[in-house]
């Protein structure tokens, strides 16, 4: 058996406090507009599944939008 080292996911609620939306902002867009939430992990093939987030994905996310905002073109 192998030791790998996963970093614990983020929930919802860690990860709308961290880009600054409601959760159920969040939650909404995941199903309906999901190109504006970082990507994200559906643990289950059912509606209600639970989804996760890799604290890795949500800060790239993260700084590419603020260098999209940033950029000097």
């Amino acid at each position: 058996m192998s030791n790998l080292n996963i970093a614990p996911l983020m929930r919802a609620e860690d990860v709308a406090k961290a880009i600054t939306m409601p959760v159920n902002t969040l939650k909404k867009n995941v199903s309906a507009n999901s190109s504006s939430v970082p990507p994200y992990l559906k643990l289950g093939g059912h509606p209600n599944s639970p989804v996760r987030w890799r604290k890795a994905d949500v800060e790239q996310w993260l700084q590419e939008r603020f260098d999209a905002c940033n950029s000097t073109k």
